[in-house]
């Protein structure tokens, strides 16, 4: 059943219940329409699906909706090019202004994360996120779009960030890079290489400060649009 008073609060209206069907259906996100229980987009993101792209949402999807009563004018966008993967897995919440771009035959996999307002992520080969705190205005790229001559030069390499890691805000994920679980990149950092489990990184380019540290995560969860 809908809350309609959690929706009437961050005034969800007609709009952004025909964006999500209407991006659900065309991304063939499951066996049919299953409403707000799964995916909820804010109706004025700007949403391209490419040709065979696929949806795989497995868990609660929302993406643009503030978590305050003040409605979002800056909602964010959402392109997936064509024969390109986004799979959702457990709660994921991407906040307004952020940007979800994958590219032709590329795969974003994001499991049980929430991802700040204004944060960008462009895959154009395969990019793996697992249960992340990601800051507002952070970058992650799995491409450096352009190739440099003379000489070899691999332009995409896959980024995985493990699980309960924190991503300071502002900080810069580049191809290749592996985040260990359980560590925190500070704000602003620049990381170009792997950072171990358990580890705190800063500065550019980034490297680790401190080893072996805990950190208080918090429980990554979506609005509790539905009860």
């Amino acid at each position: 059943m809908v809350n309609l008073s959690y929706l009437a609060e961050h005034r969800i209206g007609p709009r952004s219940f025909l964006k999500s069907y209407r991006t659900y259906r065309r991304g063939r996100a499951g066996k049919g329409w299953k409403g707000l229980t799964r995916f909820l987009l804010n109706g004025n993101l700007d949403v391209s699906i490419g040709r065979n792209a696929v949806i795989e949402n497995s868990g609660f999807f929302c993406f643009g909706i503030k978590n305050t009563c003040e409605p979002s004018t800056v909602a964010g966008s959402l392109h997936l090019r064509k024969n390109s993967k986004l799979i959702l897995n457990g709660r994921v919440t991407v906040g307004p202004g952020a940007r979800l771009e994958v590219e032709e035959q590329a795969v974003l996999e994001i499991n049980d994360s929430y991802v700040n307002s204004n944060t960008k992520i462009v895959c154009a080969k395969h990019i793996r996120i697992s249960k992340a705190l990601i800051g507002e205005d952070v970058m992650i790229m799995d491409s450096d779009c352009h190739g440099i001559m003379p000489g070899d030069f691999e332009t995409s390499r896959p980024i995985v960030i493990g699980s309960n890691v924190w991503i300071g805000s502002r900080a810069i994920i580049l191809k290749g890079v592996t985040v260990g679980s359980g560590s925190v990149i500070g704000c602003g950092a620049v990381v170009t290489r792997d950072v171990p489990e358990d580890c705190l990184a800063v500065g550019v380019p980034a490297k680790v400060v401190r080893e072996s540290i805990k950190w208080n995560a918090r429980e990554v969860t979506v609005p509790p649009i539905l009860f």
